[in-house]
């Protein structure tokens, strides 16, 4: 994606956000804070699935910013993991994300067919609950940004088929809007947006 006034692309405002997530997250000296990337570089979806696997990961975070032919649509919006999509604008958004790359999912050789796939039902039933909870709290704290209606949205995204810890998609608002992209593309914006996730983060490890 790529705005369309000030013309800042998709993977490099989303870089930039993760950076300011992961700072304002190690100034509480309560996470350790690991990014899928650290330059430009395309990573496959299960790249970043077996990245998260790999560091034990206890939430995942996949950071994006949206693009609609309506350039007065504006707002954040979360999203978690549902087979079945909540609305025909996350079904869309999932289909043009999943894209991206086929999923190849968790290594359960060790068990037969029948075990693996009770294990993943109990894995993702647990993993969508404490996913659909961390959402929550963040529509909650987000009620000074703007948030696009419905802003808490379900889909069958690939990305979050992450079976070790909940995770949510976060779509920072919409490129295609001139005062959102001029908003990402401020330092002071994204830090205060990033103090807000951690408020919910917090809030979500509180609580669980």
């Amino acid at each position: 994606t790529i705005g369309s006034y000030l013309g800042i692309k998709e993977k490099d405002i989303t870089l930039k956000f993760a950076n300011n997530l992961k700072t304002e997250l190690e100034k509480t000296g309560q996470y350790k804070v690991l990014l899928t990337r650290s330059k430009d570089v395309f990573l496959l979806l299960s790249d970043r699935l077996k990245f998260a696997a790999k560091n034990k990961s206890d939430l995942f975070l996949s950071i994006h910013a949206d693009y609609n032919d309506n350039p007065k649509i504006k707002g954040l919006s979360i999203y978690s993991l549902s087979e079945k999509a909540s609305d025909t604008e996350a079904e869309k958004l999932a289909k043009k994300e999943n894209n991206s790359d086929k999923f190849f999912g968790i290594d359960l050789s060790e068990h037969d067919e029948t075990t693996a796939d009770i294990l993943i039902d109990l894995a993702l039933r647990q993993q969508k609950n404490s996913s659909a909870t961390l959402a929550s709290f963040v529509i909650n704290e987000s009620k000074s940004f703007d948030t696009v209606k419905n802003s808490y949205r379900q889909a069958g995204f690939k990305i979050l088929k992450n079976l070790n810890s909940p995770s949510i998609l976060i779509e920072l608002g919409y490129l295609s809007n001139k005062e959102e992209e001029k908003s990402l593309s401020s330092e002071k914006f994204r830090q205060e947006l990033a103090k807000m996730f951690v408020r919910s983060i917090n809030l979500y490890f509180s609580q669980n």
